[in-house]
């Protein structure tokens, strides 16, 4: 309680400054460790409308509320959050490789393998971020799901000839 009040202390006296963001996203991280999920959350969305908050800022503000979101069950919440982070902030790669594993484990506790699936494989497929942990790990679930699930992808990609199309 005391800290809370040093925060809102230390807001107001950093009002136009770049620690506002830090200092609110502290505050943010504390509400959440105290499962004060409201409060998190109006924090973590408060620094997403922060203009001076760097755009990797706001990308781990969007796993957090993905994370926030997964921590109260509300996993349908959670997937939004976490495909807001792959979708808008590509650049940058260690928040988006979690946020594609995070959402796909979000999906697995819906009973949506098959979505589950297919959020590793675009996983999986992207270049830039193969060497990541997430990555890597996302491989290997798919492989031993299916050995030949890049097989199935070429097939599926590779046109086949129409019946009835035009004769050479």
């Amino acid at each position: 309680a005391e800290a809370m009040k040093w925060f809102a202390r230390f807001e107001k006296e950093t009002l136009g400054s770049g620690l506002v963001v830090n200092v609110a996203e502290i505050k943010a991280d504390l509400f959440a460790g105290q499962r004060k999920f409201t409060e998190a959350q109006a924090e973590y969305e408060r620094i997403l409308e922060m203009p001076i908050a760097p755009r990797q800022t706001k990308a781990r503000m969007l796993l957090k509320l993905g994370d926030l979101m997964a921590a109260q069950h509300e996993d349908q919440k959670a997937t939004a959050y976490y495909e807001r982070v792959y979708v808008s902030y590509m650049k940058y790669t260690s928040q988006v490789a979690s946020a594609y594993s995070k959402r796909a484990g979000a999906l697995q506790r819906l009973g949506m393998p098959d979505k589950a699936t297919a959020v590793y494989i675009e996983l999986a497929q992207r270049e830039e971020l193969a060497q990541t942990p997430e990555a890597i790990q996302a491989v290997s679930l798919l492989n031993k799901q299916d050995p030949e699930w890049r097989l199935k992808l070429l097939k599926e990609a590779s046109p086949t000839p129409v019946e009835g199309g035009p004769k050479p």
